[in-house]
């Protein structure tokens, strides 16, 4: 009688199993950058279980720590104020996310778009596994999105007038975004300190985060509205008073682009609200 060998068996359903890990790729959804340590935290999905490699532009970072789902890397020593591409490559595939780190200034205009590059070779195909068994097919899910950007100011500033914490690069594609935002106010006693952030086309997207209490505070900014192609977000504070101590730090926000969206109107508000 023939007998059936339990480890090759093993083996065998392990190995068929490799592909469907392998294939998984990762997904940013946010990148904070703390230059009080020199580091930027990467959140997101499908990271892996190995380190992944992690690069700022073309310059490779260190992995200080690493989950499946959060990645902190060392940033370069002396860089200076900028947008750069943080992108992110495992086993199984690579991630890109817009990464500002200072105040900038807005960025130019986009240009015409190239032709597109030929297409590469196919590489190796790797070994079939055994076929399973065919399943059910399931119903199609929404697109995912790897689209975000970033923008943080982290040092201090005294409100003398309306004062621009953040600006972000140009939105690259029209859309439904969720906008979160931070600002680490002193409020100065008998002064009411706002922070707002705004569309650049638009004039204003968000509810204003007002303080009148006097001490340090943490105010917080969220909305989801529709911004178009070629539209910059900005993230500004102003107080009350003039002459006056107030001051506004670790101010900043992030722009994760919605992968499905029912909403096709952009959202609007009187100029007159927005303040400059």
């Amino acid at each position: 009688m023939k007998r059936y060998n339990f480890a090759t068996a093993a083996v065998l359903a392990f190995t068929a199993l490799l592909p469907a890990f392998a294939s998984t790729a990762p997904n940013i959804v946010s990148a904070v950058p703390n230059l009080s340590t020199n580091q930027v935290t990467i959140g997101g999905t499908a990271f892996g279980v190995a380190a992944p490699m992690v690069k700022l532009d073309s310059i490779p970072l260190g992995v200080v720590s690493h989950t499946n789902a959060v990645v902190v890397a060392a940033l370069p020593a002396g860089i200076g104020n900028g947008s750069f591409m943080l992108s992110l490559t495992t086993s199984g595939g690579s991630a890109t996310f817009d990464l500002t780190l200072g105040a900038v200034g807005p960025q130019g205009p986009a240009g015409p778009q190239g032709p597109a590059g030929p297409q590469g070779p196919s590489g190796p195909q790797g070994p079939s596994g055994p076929q399973g068994p065919q399943g059910a097919q399931g119903p199609a899910g929404p697109a995912g999105s790897n689209l975000g950007y970033n923008a943080w100011y982290l040092n201090q500033v005294v409100l003398q007038g309306p004062v621009i914490m953040a600006h972000s690069a140009t939105i690259s594609t029209a859309g439904t975004y969720y906008v979160t935002g931070v600002a680490l106010v002193n409020v100065a006693a008998g002064d009411t300190v706002t922070c707002n952030i705004a569309s650049v086309q638009d004039g204003g997207i968000s509810t204003i985060a007002i303080s009148n209490m006097p001490g340090v505070q943490t105010l917080t900014i969220g909305a989801a509205p529709f911004l178009n192609a070629g539209d910059e977000l900005e993230l500004f504070c102003a107080s009350t008073l003039e002459n006056n101590t107030s001051s506004v730090s670790n101010a900043g926000f992030t722009a994760i682009l919605v992968p499905t969206t029912n909403n096709t109107t952009p959202s609007t508000r009187p100029a007159s609200e927005h303040q400059q």
